[in-house]
């Protein structure tokens, strides 16, 4: 039963029955999957310095966006990162999906990294408050070690990309 419903997420109340037998209420957030992007630029990345009104603050974070109905995750990644950040990619790589509260929501992450980019024209939704910023991947891990980067899917994204994606890689960035 839908207990909200809203224009990114509804909440639903359950019944579940559990590997153990016994059935329970459970209320979740459900809402479509998401992407992230690790756009690259030489030897840097680019990221978004954006408002967020939930938390009343702005944040450093990888470009993100929901995944509409019927859009592939690719395509999304596509098209978020032309509207966000202004750029075409000419090769956009899958690097990992993750679940990001599993105690209380279906809320499900794609990762991708973003290469060859050509500039284009940014096509900001009018709640979007964004300024693209690039930096290295040390100085991204300098951001996080000092808490400047707090949002968790952006650290997970970057870690990734350091010490899974690059090391795999030969020639690529580093550093």
């Amino acid at each position: 039963m839908i207990k909200y419903k809203g224009p990114v997420f509804n909440v639903v109340e359950t019944m579940e029955k559990l590997p153990n037998g016994r059935t329970m209420k459970f209320s979740k957030v459900d809402k479509n999957q998401a992407i992230m992007l690790i756009p690259v630029i030489g030897n840097k990345i680019v990221i978004v310095h954006e408002y967020r009104p939930a938390i009343r603050k702005w944040v450093y974070q990888l470009s993100a966006g929901l995944i509409e109905k019927g859009h592939t995750p690719q395509a999304t990644a596509r098209k978020e990162l032309r509207e966000e950040l202004g750029y075409v990619a000419g090769k956009m790589t899958f690097l990992f999906a993750a679940y990001t509260t599993t105690g209380i929501s279906n809320d499900r992450i794609n990762f991708f990294v973003a290469e060859k980019l050509k500039k284009t024209e940014r096509e900001l939704e009018p709640g979007e408050v964004i300024t693209p910023r690039s930096y290295t991947v040390d100085k991204l891990m300098d951001m996080i070690r000092t808490g400047k980067i707090q949002d968790d899917n952006t650290i997970a994204g970057l870690m990734y990309y350091k010490y899974i994606f690059l090391p795999n890689q030969t020639g690529k960035l580093k550093g």
